[in-house]
């Protein structure tokens, strides 16, 4: 049975106001979970991608938060960004939480 691959990244969850470092499946059905939905890409600087339930801004029960500018509805994963597909974050949780403004 082969293994499926982990990747590393930095899970925020505004209904608990928590930012933790997490491994996770490499899977789009580990990745909708995550974020309790379909999955859509924000880009941010140095090679760092966040992503986030593509339908937040209809879910009136998601809680936002702020992070560099941007508005985010409900969970997110940080994640590196390669070539063509996710990898793992170098940021670590502690950092991110520093960036986050909660219930935006």
């Amino acid at each position: 049975m082969k293994r499926k691959a982990k990747l590393k990244a930095v899970l925020i969850n505004p209904e608990t106001e928590t930012v933790q470092d997490v491994e996770i499946e490499h899977s789009l059905e580990a990745l909708q979970k995550a974020v309790d939905g379909y999955i859509e890409t924000v880009s941010f600087p140095q090679g760092h991608v966040m992503i986030v339930n593509e339908e937040g801004t209809f879910r009136p029960n998601f809680k936002t938060f702020e992070i560099l500018g941007a508005i985010i509805h409900g969970p997110a994963l940080t994640v590196g960004m390669g070539s063509s597909d996710f990898i793992n974050t170098k940021i670590k949780a502690v950092t991110v939480e520093k960036l986050i403004a909660w219930n935006y």
